[in-house]
């Protein structure tokens, strides 16, 4: 699959079905806090240039999905790291430059 099709099947669709479903019904929910739709489609852009990678070392956590469609949103790549990845896995993941 490439890269445009894969925006236009599978990122296109995430992002537009927010847009889609009652603002007041849950969208995702990690035992402790729970976001609606409306929250969602709320969720705004980071201040980064078009294909940056953003790293998201978070977690189950609400506030991932937060990340990732603001990720999406702004057009930068977003790259999720498991939180177990400590320190030297994740300065050396592929395409991730190393902190200076």
């Amino acid at each position: 699959m490439s890269w445009g099709a894969f925006r236009v099947d599978l990122l296109r669709p995430l992002l537009t079905s927010v847009g889609h479903h009652d603002a007041d019904r849950p969208a995702v929910s990690d035992g402790r806090r729970t976001l609606t739709y409306g929250e969602l489609r709320g969720t705004g852009c980071l201040d980064v240039e078009r294909g940056d990678r953003v790293l998201i070392h978070i977690g189950n956590r609400v506030e991932f999905v937060e990340y990732l469609l603001a990720a999406l949103r702004s057009a930068a790549i977003a790259v999720p790291v498991s939180v177990r990845a400590t320190g030297r896995n994740s300065r050396t993941s592929p395409g991730i430059p190393a902190p200076p």
